[in-house]
């Protein structure tokens, strides 16, 4: 196991729901869009990125979020992060890209 994996963890429990844990840096940024390349298949209306359990996520993370979102919606997809955690609503607020990601508490 790479320093990468051990830093973020994808789950997919449920077809095209996915958990997040650990940290989304410039080190984990790109395991975390390879992830997402190509979209996934089983995804018939949102790609959903349950973060609740993310602990830190900079700039890589959220140009990750932004070229994710940008792929769904060309594909005819939603991109929801659902139950941010603390870390991951605050970045998205302050960059002012609240109206563009889609959030949901639930």
């Amino acid at each position: 196991m790479d320093d990468d994996t051990a830093r973020l963890s994808i789950a997919s429990p449920e077809t095209a729901v996915f958990v997040l844990s650990g940290e989304i840096d410039a080190h984990t940024a790109p395991s975390f869009a390879a992830r997402f390349d190509p979209l996934p298949a089983g995804a018939d209306a949102a790609v959903i990125l349950d973060m609740a359990e993310v602990t830190f996520m900079d700039s890589s993370g959220l140009r990750v979020l932004i070229e994710l979102n940008r792929r769904a919606s060309e594909s005819g997809l939603a991109m929801i992060v659902r139950a941010p955690s603390r870390a991951v609503a605050r970045i998205i607020e302050i960059s002012g890209l609240s109206d563009i990601i889609e959030v949901s508490s639930a």
